[in-house]
């Protein structure tokens, strides 16, 4: 019942919109050129942070030894 009037196009839209009359225009490419300089800003970014990180999160060359002479990587048995 609601659904037939949602297919039915209205008639005043009918022959209004012609690919022709739509364009993106200005705006379309400004906001276009917008997103593409934001994408590369955000990927430089993210490229550097990434060089920062180290490449293992291991603790073997850390300044201050255990002080009981056991080493970290072996468990407690």
């Amino acid at each position: 019942m609601t659904g037939s009037w949602l297919a039915a196009p209205a008639p005043a839209f009918v022959g209004a919109l012609e690919a022709e009359k739509v364009a993106p225009g200005w705006l379309g490419l400004v906001v276009v050129v917008l997103l593409a300089i934001a994408t590369a800003l955000l990927l430089r970014s993210m490229i550097t942070h990434l060089r920062r990180v180290p490449l293992s999160f291991d603790d073997e060359g850390s300044a201050d030894p255990p002080a009981d002479g056991s080493s970290q990587a072996d468990p407690p048995r």
